[in-house]
Parts: C-alpha cells; sequence; structure tokens
C-alpha cells in the first residue's frame, strides 16, 4: 500500500521508540516531555490559502525532524509502524 499525506501533513517513521529495554531486562521509559527523531518519509502538497495560493510544505523527504509527541497519529500499514503529523507540530529539523 502506498500513502500520500494530504494537505500540509508529514508521513515519518519514528527513530526513537517511548521504551528500551536495559540489559538486565529493566524497561527504561523516556522523559515524555523530549521530542522524538523521526525521518520524513512523504509529505503532502500544502495548503491553499484565501487567496488560492497553494503554501508548500517546508521541509522535505528525508529531513530528520523534531516532533511533538502528543499530536501525532500512529498508523500501522503492512505490519510497520509511521507517525503522521501536521507540518506545525514539527518542533526542529537536525541539521548533522
Amino acid at each position: 500500500m502506498k500513502l500520500k499525506p494530504f494537505r500540509s501533513r508529514i508521513l515519518a517513521q519514528a527513530e526513537d521508540s517511548l521504551e528500551k529495554t536495559s540489559e538486565s531486562g529493566l524497561v527504561l521509559v523516556k522523559d515524555l516531555d523530549t521530542h522524538p527523531k523521526a525521518k520524513v518519509l512523504a509529505i503532502g502538497p500544502g495548503t491553499i490559502n484565501k487567496k488560492g495560493v497553494r503554501i508548500k510544505v517546508s521541509i522535505k523527504p528525508d529531513d530528520i525532524i523534531l516532533y511533538d509527541p502528543k499530536s501525532a497519529k500512529t498508523i500501522t500499514v503492512d505490519e510497520a509502524e509511521f507517525i503522521v503529523l501536521k507540518e506545525d507540530d514539527i518542533v526542529a529539523v537536525v541539521d548533522e
């Protein structure tokens, strides 16, 4: 199945999980106030303003982003997990 984001939404794949397990088997939970990283897979075409002009999304596929985990929607397709979020929910683009 191929997914194409709508309007100014972004399809990404999270690089971090909220839980990790230590070598001894303890579950380590990240601070939920931190901003996880994700790799942008696809972007929507942008929104159209009141004058009929399209405002394109300002990031591009393959960008690494920090996002607000409270506003991201998780979807599963063919057993792979993705996140969908609005451009406004991106906190920063990581420049490595």
